[in-house]
């Protein structure tokens, strides 16, 4: 599409071409409306010898959106293989960065990621976006869905009381499926399946259309997983760490209902902090001689760590020669 002026700018009606053109690849409700709105074009502005539009309609599965809407994307929306690497990497590497320096880059974005995932996390056990309605659907999605999600669907539930339905509903099992097929490709609810279910005063969807995907109870296995980033740090205290967070975490769960009750944790937590630092500071003071005879100069986890070094440059004379040996 992005060589349509290139392609048809010599036509003397361009401006209504391309303006009808666009709205029949991106707003055609269904693949037969489609096939019909795209012969009429065609037809209207005698198109039927021109090649690169011939090309376009015998590949038009790979890249009109009505044909693929159904899919699951998971939010992906370039087309480009190479713009994910670019944000990836963006802000850590550039055009004249050399070998080296990407190894060590590509630990640092690592890095930068799981702590950005870590930071998520805290927000979204700790905050909680305020519903814009007083429905029980968007109350269901704000307790299972991460804040980016969450505030993905209000934008859905903002524009419901406007939108036209398109949707079929099935009042048995609260079931909808909508033209649109937003919820197939995106994994977000549309605007028009939560007008439906509004009118039908459905106070739950089912538990197929809160996917675990976006779910901020989900514990994700793969955060367990000891990385490059933990290899300073042993797996006895890795495993310590988990077990009391997880009894922290129990009893945050099973006790803390009301400011009372958070008090005496905060409480308790103080007062342990204040043990734990004198008890440090204790046996820093009568083992520091002792520890320093025994421990390495740098704890590496058992882990021997090299300094990577660039290639070694070959002086040669005269110009490269490329020997090629057939066998």
């Amino acid at each position: 599409m992005k060589k349509t002026q290139f392609k048809l700018g010599g036509y003397a009606r361009y401006g209504e071409l391309s303006a009808m053109m666009n709205h029949i690849v991106y707003n055609s409700p269904s693949s037969e409306s489609f096939e019909v709105h795209w012969a009429g074009f065609i037809k209207e502005f005698e198109l039927g010898q021109n090649r690169w539009l011939a090309n376009l309609y015998a590949n038009r599965r790979k890249w009109v959106p009505i044909f693929f809407k159904s899919e699951f994307w998971a939010g992906m929306r370039s087309t480009q293989r190479s713009e994910s690497m670019h944000a990836f990497y963006g802000g850590y590497l550039h055009c004249k960065s050399g070998l080296v320096q990407f190894v060590h880059e590509y630990d640092n974005v690592l890095g930068n990621k799981e702590q950005k995932e870590l930071e998520d996390d805290v927000v979204d056990s700790k905050g909680v976006i305020p519903c814009i309605g007083s429905t029980c659907i968007e109350r269901q999605f704000q307790q299972e869905y991460t804040s980016n999600m969450f505030r993905t669907l209000q934008l859905e539930v903002r524009k419901k009381t406007d939108c036209v339905v398109r949707s079929k509903f099935d009042p048995l099992s609260r079931k909808s499926r909508c033209e649109c097929n937003k919820f197939e490709s995106v994994g977000i609810l549309c605007c028009h399946i939560l007008a439906v279910c509004s009118y039908y005063r459905v106070d739950t969807v089912p538990s197929c259309y809160v996917l675990p995907r976006w779910s901020k109870n989900v514990i994700r296995k793969h955060t367990y997983i000891k990385s490059s980033h933990d290899v300073a740090r042993s797996n006895e205290t890795h495993n310590l760490f988990k077990h009391l967070c997880s009894e922290f975490y129990n009893v945050a769960q099973d006790f803390v209902a009301c400011d009372e009750e958070a008090a005496i944790l905060r409480a308790a937590l103080s007062d342990a902090k204040s043990r734990l630092t004198d008890y440090r500071a204790s046996m820093r003071s009568t083992t520091l001689d002792g520890t320093q005879n025994t421990m390495p100069t740098q704890s590496t986890g058992g882990v021997i760590l090299h300094d990577i070094q660039g290639p070694s440059r070959v002086k040669t004379k005269g110009s490269c020669r490329m020997l090629l040996t057939f066998t």
